[in-house]
């Protein structure tokens, strides 16, 4: 035998370990096996929970139209007046604009 061999077999000889903890060692690998393989995998949605997110959705997208639409211009008016809303709200749309 060669040199390696020998000190493989050695190596092994002196790191054996019990049955129960060999077993145990092996279902914690396979845990994490498993557990790793699962972080990765694409999940699949049921219909009922895609029927929820897109309601849920719906619901901000019918806010943010009442907001844009109805609530906003009638501040702008409400603080500024008539006259100035049309440029308050084209520099707020601007803005807006430049942010995003």
């Amino acid at each position: 035998m060669t040199d390696d061999v020998k000190t493989m077999k050695k190596r092994n000889n002196a790191n054996d370990v019990s049955p129960k903890e060999s077993q145990s060692y092996l279902e914690e690998k396979d845990y994490m096996r498993k557990y790793e393989s699962s972080l990765y995998a694409p999940t699949h949605l049921s219909k009922t929970r895609v029927f929820f997110l897109n309601i849920s959705w719906f619901g901000m997208n019918v806010m943010y139209l009442i907001l844009s639409v109805e609530v906003v211009p009638s501040q702008i008016h409400a603080l500024v007046g008539s006259e100035m809303k049309g440029q308050v709200f084209g520099a707020m749309v601007a803005l807006g604009l430049s942010l995003s």
